[in-house]
Parts: C-alpha cells; structure tokens; sequence
C-alpha cells in the first residue's frame, strides 16, 4: 500500500468517526483516538479481516506533529493574557482554585497508583486540564451560554491556558534534558527560560517589521511566511531540549500581538483542523488496543477521581463568584471533561521515555470523560438537587456585580464567543485553547 494510499483511506476513517460523533451530538475527539487504536499498525486483525490500514506510521506521525504545532500555534494566538489580567478577582482566584485542587488530586493519585516523580508531573498535566473543545460544545448545546456561571467556565479555561504554557515549558524542559539532578534541572530551567525570553524579545522587536511583512500578501505567500515561522520556531526550540509544541505557542503570543491575527487563524484554520484530526489519530495509532485492559482500572478510578475534583472545584470556584449551589455544580460538571490537551502531554511523556501505561491510560481516560461529561453537564441540576440535603445549607458570598448592559443574550454569549474566536468557527460550535471546531 502507497504512502498516500494510506493517508487517503486515514481521512476516510476520520470521516467516518466525525459523522458518527455529529450523530450522537458529541466531540470527535474521542471518535478519532478510538480510529486511531482500530485500524493503525496495532489495530484489529483477525483470520479472516484485517482493518490496519496504516503499516508505516511515519507520514501520519509527521502531518499530527504539524497538527500539534497549529493547536498550540492557535492557544498562543488567543491566549487572552490582557483580558485575564481585566478579569477581576473572582474569576482569577475560581480559576486558580480549579486547577490547584484538580491538580493536587491528580497527583495524589498518581502516587496512590504507586507512580513517582515524572510520571506523577506528567498525570496531573494529563488529568488537570480541560478539553475547551468539548466545554464550548456542551454550553452551546445545552443552551447555558447566557447562564450566570458561563463567564467564569471561561475564565478558568483562560487559567488553564496560562497554567498549559507554564507546565508544557517546565515539563518539555525536564524530559527532553534528562534534568532530574537540582543542577542539570537548574540548567535546563535556565535554557528553557532564554529561549523563551528571545523569542518574545525578536518577536516584540520585530512586530513592526512582522506587519510590514505580511500586509497585502495573497494568500499562498501569506501561509508560506506563517508556516516557515511556526516550524522553524519550533524546530529550533527542539533542538535546544524544549518541546516543539512550547514553540509554536510562542510563535502564537508574537504573531497575536501584530495586525493579522484575526487573518491567520481564519487562513490557517481549515489547515489545522486537517492535521490536528491526524494528531488524535496518531496518537490512537499509537497505543495498541490490548495494552487498555492492563490500564483499565486505573483509568476508570482516575474518571472518578476527576468528576469528584471537578465538581468539588467547581463548587468552590462558584462560591468564590457567589454563585448558587446549582450554578456552581453545573459549573464543575460543564468543565469536567478532558481532551487534546490530555493527548498532548500523554504524547509528551512517551517522547520523553516515561512509564509505558501512560499513553493508553490517558487514552482510554479521555474515552470515558469525553463520552461522559456531556450526560453529567446535562444532568448537573439534578445532581445538585439531590446532593444539596447532604450538602447543607449553601454558604453565600455577595453575587458578582452583573455585567455591563448588552444583548439578550448577555456576558455569557459574549464570553462564548470570544472561546469560538479562540479555536474556529468549524460547523458554527465554538471552541476555546487550541481546541477543535464543531465535530471535533
């Protein structure tokens, strides 16, 4: 079979799984991991089928690393750190809330799984993250887009963008360095940090000469002159021991600071939601099928464990924000599930030689809450209900001053809207992060 045999029969099967999932009214993410782990080089095979449809896994592999680099390209370019710093207070201390809990969680049950040091780091990246694809799906089609509780859902996910870029740097910074040792940690820290800190120096620097550069291009030059940035950027970044995704997110910062932001997401996006449909793909392809039951129990304990962190954070966060006791549990329900950024450092982890269980763990990790997040989001009302007797009465705080005047819709169409301007219009369904559009 010819390698582009092999990628034509691979965007047949992505296909495929984004109109299941557009049927049952879900994200595609899922649907693509799962096709990934079917008819990749460890899919099904039996006496009389065979459904592997990809051999040699190296043109795949290398369109989702293109995939990955435009998701991260894309959280750079929205990663509304002046907006953050607008935010006020309620948001920024439900938002830090949220991660700190879910993220002390994770790590605890890493080391109750008996995982030590880098595996712990890299579980609570995998479990502590929120997949904004699927968030901005939920509140789209559960209509609360106009809910009290929207604006902060999006504050956090805003929280976890600046908590993503920290942790992907740290992280990348210790696995490509082998820096475990205070020293060579230290080094590595340093290293990270200058190529960081360059990079936003030639970029702020040169922002003038960026706009000048790329106005009145047509279109092909456009693409040409963003792209040989991200990779570049990237590649030299992976050559220094920092992750390449950490480059395309800083790639992102630079080029959202010029004059053509809104111009290259709208021109990259289409290009993005091809090969980042690859990543997840990959990334199933990846993990043979059989590995899932040796990590079956620990995948679903650790669902478990984050519907309880997610809820409890989300009930926090929303006192934080005098909330009610029903927004904030729809709150925590809305924000629970996980995504492409779980994939992401499971793909991280595995380039950095950790624990092997790691990758199919989060893959079957990301199953189980993608899948069923949307039922628990739809149902949160009713679970407050019937947890609120046990909880007691719901201690309040002063209700956040509401907001400005404006549609019918209200601050949270807004706050929506501004996460479908953060990932694309695919299929008319926002999205915040890096995440995918519409089916995805």
């Amino acid at each position: 079979m010819t390698p582009i045999l092999e990628l034509g029969l691979v965007y047949a099967v992505l296909a495929l799984a984004g109109l299941l999932a557009r049927r049952l009214g879900t994200s595609a993410i899922p649907f693509f991991v799962a096709a990934g782990m079917l008819v990749g080089p460890h899919g099904l095979t039996l006496s009389f089928l065979d459904l592997r449809v990809v051999r040699d896994p190296a043109v795949v592999d290398l369109l989702g690393r293109i995939g990955l680099l435009l998701l991260l390209l894309f959280v750079g370019l929205e990663l509304p750190v002046s907006r953050l710093l607008q935010s006020g207070q309620r948001i920024v201390v439900g938002g830090v809330t949220y991660v700190a809990l879910n993220a002390a969680l994770s790590a605890a049950y890493g080391l109750l799984l008996g995982w030590e040091g880098l595996e712990v780091l890299a579980l609570v990246g995998i479990m502590s993250i929120s997949s904004s694809a699927i968030v901005a799906r939920i509140l789209i089609d559960l209509r609360r887009t106009a809910n009290p509780e929207t604006e902060l859902i999006l504050g956090i996910i805003t929280i976890e963008d600046v908590f993503l870029a920290v942790y992907l740097t740290a992280l990348s910074g210790i696995l490509l360095t082998g820096a475990i040792q205070p020293a060579r940690l230290l080094a590595g820290a340093a290293l990270s940090l200058l190529f960081i800190a360059g990079v936003v120096a030639a970029g702020h620097a040169g922002r003038r000469l960026l706009d000048r550069a790329l106005a009145d291009l047509p279109q092909e030059l456009f693409l040409l002159l963003v792209f040989a940035l991200v990779l570049t950027v990237a590649g030299a970044g992976e050559v220094l021991h920092v992750a390449e995704a950490v480059g395309a997110l800083l790639v992102g910062l630079v080029l959202a600071g010029t004059a053509h932001r809104e111009a290259i997401q709208e021109r990259l996006l289409p290009v993005r939601d091809l090969t980042a449909a690859v990543f997840f793909f990959a990334f199933g392809a990846a993990v043979p099928p059989a590995g899932l039951w040796a990590v079956a129990l620990p995948a679903i304990g650790g669902a478990a464990v984050s519907v309880a962190g997610s809820f409890l954070a989300g009930l926090a966060a929303g006192w934080w924000g005098g909330h009610s006791f029903r927004a904030s549990s729809r709150l925590g329900m809305t924000i629970l599930a996980r995504g492409e950024f779980s994939v992401m450092v499971a793909v991280l982890a595995r380039q950095g030689g950790l624990d092997s269980r790691l990758q199919p763990f989060a893959a079957l990790y990301v199953l189980i809450l993608a899948l069923a997040s949307p039922s628990l989001a739809r149902h949160a009302n009713a679970i407050a209900d019937a947890l609120r007797g046990v909880a007691g009465r719901w201690p309040g705080r002063r209700p956040p001053a509401p907001p400005a005047p404006t549609t019918a819709s209200g601050a949270g169409q807004q706050a929506v809207a501004a996460g479908a301007g953060r990932a694309g219009r695919h299929d008319r369904t926002g999205v915040g992060k890096a995440a995918m559009g519409g089916s995805f």
